[in-house]
């Protein structure tokens, strides 16, 4: 586990799957990488691994999250952290997304430092307060999975 590169269909689809998004967009992005879905190039597939994380398709790849993370509001943000026990806990919230999204746990280190993201640089305890605004929430956990897109170890699995 989180030793394999993630292709980009598996990063994109992947990272859809947990967000109400339309199925079409997300096969037009898949195109725009030159990896449309049931269409590969020849009988061996697409060219694997290496090939998958360069200068064109890493920022293209997270780019196209950030596309789809936006199709998301604040408030559909907020409502989503709900479906995570202890939501209203940063010790327990930042965690859980990130073993959601990253095949491996963090170290303390980088554990503070997404927390710190999650809170917006307020103390952890404030959390519970910030968490009743589901707007504000929302842009805070927004925040959060750009942070988590952009770290390395998201495209390994």
């Amino acid at each position: 586990m989180g030793v394999q590169l993630k292709s980009p269909a598996e990063s994109i689809v992947g990272f859809t799957h947990h967000f109400d998004y339309s199925d079409l967009y997300t096969r037009n992005v898949m195109m725009a990488l030159g990896l449309e879905i049931l269409n590969p190039p020849n009988v061996a597939g697409w060219k694997g691994y290496r090939n998958w994380v360069s200068t064109k398709t890493l920022p293209a790849t997270i780019n196209f999250q950030k596309e789809i993370l936006g199709g998301s509001s604040d408030s559909t943000l907020g409502d989503w952290i709900k479906n995570f026990t202890g939501y209203d806990d940063v010790s327990k919230l930042a965690p859980a997304i990130l073993e959601l999204f990253l095949a491996r746990p963090v170290n303390a280190t980088r554990l503070k430092k997404y927390q710190t993201v999650l809170t917006g640089g307020a103390p952890d305890y404030e959390w519970y307060e910030i968490v009743k605004n589901q707007e504000q929430a929302g842009q805070r956990v927004r925040s959060l999975i750009e942070e988590i897109i952009k770290a390395p170890d998201y495209y390994l699995y």
